[in-house]
């Protein structure tokens, strides 16, 4: 919509997005932060992940993130994130089809 402002791009690292180590979903707002930030558990399979030193911040007393107002990836439900050709790990099956489901209030209210 018109309205809306864009999508943010999350900050670029290195060696491409964080993401879980297990079903490689990218890191995001539901992430749980435990042990100083050095672990994190994923929002969609519930397995524990090892955050690199690069992407490790301090926490509050309810383990949020003191970054968290800052990465666009950890406080908006829509980022892009950009990642480079050799971060794809079968670059000859690159994906093909992304789908997006629109959940937001504005969707619920017009039936969208």
């Amino acid at each position: 919509a018109p309205d809306e402002p864009p999508v943010p791009t999350a900050l670029q690292r290195a060696d491409g997005p964080f993401r879980c180590g297990n079903c490689r979903v990218f890191v995001n707002p539901h992430t749980t932060w435990w042990d100083f930030c050095r672990a994190s558990q994923c929002s969609f399979c519930g397995k524990t992940t090892v955050v690199p030193v690069d992407y490790q911040a301090d926490l509050d007393q309810h383990r949020r993130r003191s970054d968290s107002a800052t990465r666009p990836e950890l406080s908006r439900g829509a980022v892009d994130h950009v990642c480079l050709g050799e971060y794809l790990e079968d670059p000859a099956r690159a994906p093909a089809l992304v789908v997006v489901v629109d959940v937001t209030q504005g969707a619920w209210r017009t039936g969208v």
